[in-house]
């Protein structure tokens, strides 16, 4: 999907909470890409940097996320973020305000509040504690247009989103 929609070579990127960093060490590889990383806990940190040599710079924060690393990306990858974001527009604004005009953020593995309003799943215990939010296709591509984001592609796979936005300088088109 990347490598069609965006065409990464030699880009930017920065991977917020890669699992083991294969994502990243793919673009770095096959793209040449400039890679970043933010895992969400310590062990991901060491994980990343003994598989892959990635020197993460800090943490991720729900609260109140910032991306520490200077300059501007080309391509944001987020791995089931923006449920656990306690802030969702603040995380949005801030990674609007780190990519290039036209980048891209990818979003994946954000869940569908199907699996709880139709699939019967339990709210209690599909969207626990650190889960703040689910959205629906219509309600996900309305908060990105609010943020700045133009939705390329989007599709629901395994009751979770797979969501391609490009950064927008200027409004989005969207109603409330």
């Amino acid at each position: 999907l990347l490598a069609n929609l965006v065409k990464p070579a030699n880009a930017r990127v920065l991977e917020v909470r890669p699992r083991a960093g294969t994502i990243a060490e793919s673009l770095r590889r096959l793209y040449n890409a400039d890679v970043s990383v933010m895992p969400m806990w310590e062990s991901q940190k060491f994980l990343l940097k003994e598989l892959y040599g990635f020197d993460a710079h800090g943490l991720i924060d729900y609260d109140h996320f910032q991306i520490p690393f200077e300059g501007r990306f080309d391509l944001i990858v987020c791995n089931h973020i923006l449920v656990h974001a306690v802030r969702p527009a603040e995380f949005l604004r801030e990674v609007h305000a780190h990519l290039n005009p036209g980048g891209y953020m990818y979003l994946y593995n954000e869940p569908e509040d199907r699996q709880v309003l139709e699939e019967g799943k339990s709210i209690i215990a599909h969207l626990n504690p650190l889960h703040m939010q689910t959205f629906d296709k219509s309600a996900m591509v309305r908060a990105l247009a609010a943020s700045g984001f133009e939705v390329t592609f989007i599709k629901a796979r395994n009751s979770s989103f797979l969501v391609l936005a490009r950064a927008v300088d200027g409004k989005v088109s969207w109603t409330p």
